[in-house]
């Protein structure tokens, strides 16, 4: 299978202005500087990280990046995933996306206003199950293969006995 990366629509800079600005209202220190956030600032880093997010799915990881003043960069086996949830809500709704978190035993990430999201979590399932048969398998010749070779060890010292 080739290399898939994930489209984002263009509705998440708008979405994210929204959403930080209730995460401020949330905060009563943080209720003056509401307006300056929506004046530009908002526009601006809402913009700069929406730019920013990458999202690839390969044959045995998803990779990620994005971040506004620091970059940061998640690399995600597909064997270590162990939930995929796509969140549906009123809100979301409203600004017509909805959001894919990927859980792993100690990290997650959530993949906000991704284009055909149902499409993406399903190939990222066949994937993971592809990628799980491969693994297996292959394990499963080497651990026959270790069998082989201890029964042929055996036989020669049996043989020789």
């Amino acid at each position: 299978m080739k290399d898939n990366n994930v489209e984002f629509t263009d509705v998440l800079p708008k979405y994210l202005l929204f959403k930080f600005a209730f995460d401020m209202c949330s905060s009563i220190v943080l209720i003056p500087f509401i307006l300056i956030w929506f004046l530009g600032v908002g526009n601006f880093i809402c913009n700069r990280y929406a730019k920013s997010i990458k999202c690839k799915l390969t044959d045995n990881c998803l990779y990620w990046t994005g971040g506004i003043l620091f970059n940061e960069e998640k690399i995600i086996p597909l064997d270590k995933i162990q939930d995929i949830i796509i969140i549906k809500g009123p809100v979301l709704e409203y600004f017509g996306i909805n959001a894919i978190n990927i859980k792993t035993d100690k990290d997650s990430i959530s993949l906000y206003s991704v284009k055909s999201s149902e499409s993406f979590r399903d190939d990222l399932i066949n994937r993971q199950r592809e990628y799980l048969i491969k693994v297996n398998s292959s394990s499963q010749v080497v651990l026959l293969e270790n069998i082989l070779l201890e029964v042929t060890n055996i036989r020669k010292h049996v043989t020789q006995e």
